[in-house]
């Protein structure tokens, strides 16, 4: 049996090779997560690893306490909670090239509002990617 492990990442990761054979954005290299749960800090590290710990991640999270933090910044990300995303100018709409929103439906009483304050985030220039549990998830084909 062969296990298939399917990313839909995938547009967020365009790349061209670079001499070292080593993947380089097509955009900024810059990255809002929305929802940096358990799939958030998986994205987040891939993202880190594919650009050199180089990159600037905010995690976005609906609560952020001591051990969050900690566990977000030992990433490489900078922690954001949902209510500091509404306050700060810096995290305005249109500000990132690479979104992605994988908060999942259950606490939130507008959840297609919320995924729709993700998309308004990005700027166009790289992607933007709603993802669930299943889109990471290994398949087994035969």
């Amino acid at each position: 049996m062969t296990t298939r492990h399917y990313c839909l990442l995938a547009p967020l990761f365009a790349v061209v090779m670079t001499s070292n054979g080593l993947a380089a954005p097509a955009a900024s290299a810059d990255l809002i997560i929305v929802g940096a749960g358990v799939l958030g800090r998986r994205v987040a590290k891939m993202w880190q690893d594919v650009h050199d710990g180089e990159a600037v991640v905010y995690a976005v999270t609906r609560t952020l306490d001591a051990e969050r933090k900690a566990e977000l910044e030992s990433l490489g990300c900078r922690p954001v909670t949902q209510q500091e995303l509404q306050d700060k100018s810096y995290l305005h709409n249109g500000a990132y090239s690479n979104v992605v929103f994988c908060a999942p439906p259950s606490g939130n009483d507008d959840y297609a509002g919320a995924v729709q304050s993700a998309v308004q985030l990005w700027n166009g220039a790289g992607g933007s990617a709603h993802l669930g549990a299943e889109s990471l998830a290994a398949r087994s084909a035969s």
